[in-house]
């Protein structure tokens, strides 16, 4: 799934926001090896990129380096 559907499905963002999701969420998948866009895991991906814009986060590669880090992180 999209996230720039997501996103809409969330709220009004700026076209260069929505790029700025769309660039962090494209390299999480690749660097996360999430190739299946029906999966489950990449829609969790998605909605957190969401969320961390929501909370302020707006910049694409800190996007990207924090999805990477909380998906990656060990317990």
């Amino acid at each position: 799934m999209p996230i720039a559907r997501l996103a809409e499905d969330r709220g009004i963002f700026e076209p260069e926001l929505i790029k700025a999701m769309t660039q962090a969420y494209e390299c999480a998948l690749a660097t996360l090896r999430l190739k299946d866009r029906s999966d489950p895991a990449c829609q969790l991906v998605a909605t957190t990129i969401i969320q961390m814009v929501e909370n302020g986060t707006h910049d694409a590669h800190a996007l990207y380096e924090q999805v990477v880090a909380r998906f990656t992180a060990q317990p």
